[in-house]
């Protein structure tokens, strides 16, 4: 794995182990830990031990990662800027994909059924 690789996978692993102390309450002892940041296994144990949606973001980043896509917006390929990877690591597409995406759509005039009289 090369230094970048590692560098923002400790980092994924750091914002996980933040999130499982500030959200659960759960701190593993140092032996433990080492154990679990340096093994697939171990990780997959920290991230079994809750599921909620940020758990599940960092862990599709670990994945992305590891299969050397991370950092590659979904929808169009590109590189993400690392200066938005920074502010969310987690993050799977780039701002003018999201802007597209959540430009506001002009509502489909629908015409109204008319009523019948007898």
């Amino acid at each position: 794995m090369s230094k970048s690789r590692r560098s923002i996978r400790h980092q994924i692993l750091l914002q996980l182990l933040k999130h499982l102390k500030t959200t659960y309450n759960y701190e593993p002892l140092p032996d433990a830990l080492k154990a679990l940041l340096y093994s697939a296994a171990g990780i997959d144990t920290l991230l079994s031990f809750r599921s909620d949606s940020h758990l599940d973001d960092l862990r599709g980043a670990l994945l992305r990662l590891e299969a050397g896509t991370f950092g590659i917006c979904i929808a169009c390929k590109k590189s993400i800027p690392t200066s938005v990877l920074y502010v969310d690591i987690t993050r799977r597409i780039c701002v003018p994909c999201e802007e597209a995406f959540s430009h506001p759509r002009v509502a489909a005039k629908v015409p109204v059924a008319s009523t019948l009289t007898t």
